[in-house]
Formats: C-alpha cells, structure tokens, sequence
C-alpha cells in the first residue's frame, strides 16, 4: 500500500524551523519534562480555580509553564508561517467582535487568544524521541484503562466509586460535566469516569486515543487487549465513535499480519460488551439523536440546528457572529467548536480558524493518525474551544513537535522494536501510512 501524503515535510526552511537561531533537538531530560506535564494535566483537569468572572482549568497555567520551561531552555521557538496564521485569525475574529454590534464578552475573547497562542510554539524532536514519548502517554492510557476497571470493582463489591471531586473544593471544581451519572435512569451501577477525569465521555475518548494509536503503531496484543475491553467497559459512547471516526484513516494502516490479532480481540471484546450489557445500552444510545437534552442529540443534531440558525439569522451575523462568549452555556449542553466559531464570531473567522487549527495539527513529521485522532476529538466530540484539556490534547501530542530528520515513517519498526514487549507481535519492519513530500510540493495518496 502507498505511503499517505498529505501535509508538509518535517524539513523546511531554515527559517520556518528555527536553525537560523541554532534550536537543538529535545532531548530524553525534555521528553519527561514534556511527558510529566502532560500527566499533571490529565489528573488536574478537574480543577479550575476562580479568577474573577473567569474558572479556567489549571491546565491552561500549566501548558503555558510548560511553554515557558522549554522557551528558557532554548528549546522552543515559534515558526514564522504559524504566528502569521494566528494574527490573522485573530485579527478577524477581533474585527468580527466589533462589528457583530459589541455583544461580546471581552473575557471570553481574550481566553480564545491565550488559548489559540499555545498552538504557536514548536520543539525539535528526533524520531527516536518522538517514539519514546509516544511509549509514555500509551502508559497513560494503560493507567486510564485500569482505572476504569478500578470503578467496576468497587461497584461490583457494592462500594461507591472513588470520587476526586470529594478532595477538591465545590469553588475550583470545573463545572458542566457530569462527574458521576447511572447507566441508565434507575441502574445502581454508574458508568465509570477515570477517577481523573471530566466525566465517562472523557476517559472513553483517551481510552480511545490510546488504542487507536496501539494498533496502528504499536501494535502490542496485551496493551490492545486491555485498551480495548477497558473502552468497551466504559460505556463511554464517544470514545466508540472517535473509533468509527478514525476508521477509514485505520485501514490505511492495516495489514494482513494483523488479521490474528484481530481474531483474537474482537471475540474478546465481543464477549465483554455482551456481559457488560454494552450492546443494550447502544441500541438505547441510537434513539437519542432527536431526544432533546440527550447526549446524542446535544453533541450532534443540535450542532446541525445551530448552524441553519446562523444561516437563517442574516447576513450580518452569519458573516461576523454574534459576539464573543455569547452562546449559551449551562449543564448538559455542549457547543463543538464547528457550531462555537461561526455563532460567536461568523463564518469569515471560521475560515480563518479552520485554516490555523488544521496547519498546526498536521505535518512536521507527527504520524497523520496521531493528527487525525486529535483534531476529530476537538472538533467534533466535546466543547472543545475554550476547555484547556481539549486544546491541551492537540499541543502536545503534534503541533508542539517538528521531529527532524526527514521522517517519511514509511518503515517504523523502532517504534515497535524498541517498544516494551507487553505481547510484541513479530519481530519485522512495521510499514505505516505517512507524510510524505512528493516531487512538486503535491500532496499525493
């Protein structure tokens, strides 16, 4: 199968890069530093201490910590194509605010500009290094996945779940999330959140990430194993649509070495969700699309319904929004960006948006699925612009990174090689659809 070209070439000018001001290569002190930010991340999201009218996650400070350690170190630096994207699209958006009538709310603007400047950093890697981090955060995924069965087992000993919101004060806990909820109306069990994490949904997708990321790069049968019947468990619907989502990207990734390994999880965690009652519980999920207040019809039908409003509202407000931070936001609803950006700030900032999430997310040398996972999860699953831990995601695993050498990740067998040997399977050069360059600057498949 022919390699997947798609973005840019993970060398190009020196400039766009950074040589000109002789930026080194992270290396294994900065890829823990990295690494150990991202956890504390994941287990602080939870926490969002007051600030005047504003609750941002603490990890919003931590990212920008973060950026600040490796711009200390002389690690990062910021591409002049990236920082240009960014002033246009929020030059546009400031302009959008100002026109749509002085609706918006100046704090809600600024958290956009904060949050979207993260995206304007980048540190060189080498493969090697980008590998080891990626080894690093499928830990974390395995840590999340035993999570969950952690919650099954307190439930099923008839214990209630560890609860991390019973440490943390009512005044700093991030609120709109749904921490702890039944199976369904009336169930005594609860579906499991992670301990860590915002709510089921949350824990479901990282599940998700991580096993998407196992069978398309690693492809370890015990960390497949456990990822997979651990995002089964979670009941979390999500995460199994992040999986349908990124499918057709998968098979680009298949091979039939893989058709054993597929024989022996797929009975596995067939088994687990027939156990578990999982298949029920989609079959209830499906009707939910035109049940108002549900979670199918919040995060799809009503997206669709918010855009035709914009539409139907008028030139003006479909070309320039309403002003920022004007949506309306209590519990259980959510606004995905798709629907976020043109209602606040009009369709002409949402080019301009779309244009610097998808540059930032894709190329430079990060594999394509790792882009993917992570810009469908923005996107298109969660109310994603102005939550920390949605953008945090996108940061640092790909528009942080440049991994150097000119990676085509065309033959990746280090990545497997030199993976743990948690159920390694086979020992030859693992082929994976990659970015490519190709003669003329076209992307070609």
């Amino acid at each position: 199968m022919t390699s997947m070209s798609f973005n840019r070439s993970a060398s190009e000018s020196p400039a766009e890069v950074g040589e000109t001001f002789k930026i080194a290569e992270v290396g294994k002190r900065e890829v823990v530093l990295i690494a150990s930010f991202f956890g504390l991340m994941i287990a602080t999201m939870k926490i969002a201490p007051r600030m005047g009218d504003m609750a941002p996650q603490l990890v919003l400070p931590q990212l920008m910590i973060l950026i600040g350690v490796l711009l200390l170190l002389k690690k990062a630096y910021v591409p002049a194509k990236r920082i240009m994207l960014y002033a246009l699209f929020i030059g546009v958006a400031a302009a959008a605010n100002m026109i749509s009538g002085g609706n918006g709310q100046t704090s809600s603007f600024m958290f956009l500009v904060i949050i979207s400047l993260c995206y304007c950093f980048e540190v060189k890697i080498s493969q090697e290094g980008y590998t080891n981090y990626l080894k690093i955060f499928q830990k974390f995924g395995a840590i999340a996945a035993l999570l969950v069965y952690i919650d099954w087992a307190f439930q099923i000993a008839h214990l209630p779940m560890p609860d991390i919101e019973m440490l943390i004060p009512k005044s700093w806990l991030f609120y709109n999330y749904v921490y702890i909820q039944p199976l369904n109306w009336g169930n005594r069990f609860m579906k499991p959140n992670g301990l860590f994490f915002l709510e089921t949904s949350f824990v479901s997708q990282f599940i998700a990430f991580a096993l998407i990321f196992e069978f398309c790069l690693f492809r370890r049968l015990g960390y497949i194993v456990l990822l997979g019947t651990a995002l089964v468990a979670s009941f979390g619907g999500t995460g199994m649509l992040l999986l349908a989502l990124s499918s057709p990207v998968i098979l680009f990734y298949f091979r039939l070495k893989l058709l054993p390994l597929a024989l022996i999880a797929l009975p596995i965690g067939g088994f687990t969700a027939v156990q578990l009652g999982v298949l029920d519980n989609v079959v209830q999920r499906s009707s939910e699309f035109d049940k108002a207040g549900s979670s199918g019809n919040m995060r799809f039908t009503n997206q669709l319904q918010v855009l035709v409003d914009i539409v139907d509202s008028g030139p003006l407000h479909a070309l320039v929004g309403r002003g920022s931070g004007v949506m309306p936001q209590q519990l259980n609803m959510l606004f995905t960006p798709l629907a976020k950006v043109p209602y606040e700030y009009g369709f002409i900032t949402s080019i301009f948006w779309l244009v610097f999430i998808i540059y930032c997310s894709f190329g430079r040398g990060v594999p394509f699925i790792v882009s993917w996972v992570m810009l469908v999860q923005y996107m298109l699953l969660n109310g994603s612009l102005l939550v920390p831990i949605c953008n945090a995601y996108i940061v640092v695993l790909c528009s942080l990174f440049r991994v150097t050498g000119s990676p085509s990740w065309s033959s990746f067998s280090d990545l497997r090689m030199q993976s743990s040997t948690f159920f390694k399977l086979g020992n030859g050069p693992l082929r994976i659809p990659a970015i490519v360059p190709v003669a003329g600057g076209s992307p070609m498949l």
